[in-house]
């Protein structure tokens, strides 16, 4: 999870580097047109891609009282509900 927060080559470059996979994505050439019908796995592939910085984001948020990485804490307790709201900005529902 340290990654995240220093990351090789850096936060701006790997923003540049999603959105252009995102656009690559999306191009007729690949899956525009599982997308055009809404294919879920093309959504969520898209929608994740798209997501980078909100992702990035979030992992770096640290639990204060426990100094623990959020995500992480999130993911030992094992309560469907506390993993939800990670899986939102990635469109997985």
């Amino acid at each position: 999870m340290a990654y995240t927060n220093n990351p090789k080559p850096g936060s701006a470059a790997c923003r540049d580097y999603f959105a252009g996979l995102e656009t690559t994505f999306g191009e007729k050439k690949h899956c525009a047109a599982d997308l055009k019908v809404r294919n879920p796995s093309a959504v969520e592939v898209r929608n994740g891609l798209g997501n980078y910085e909100v992702m990035r984001g979030a992992g770096e948020l640290v639990d204060p009282d426990a100094g623990e990485y959020c995500y992480l804490q999130a993911t030992a307790d094992g309560r469907p509900d506390d993993m939800y709201l990670w899986s939102i900005p990635a469109g997985i529902s």
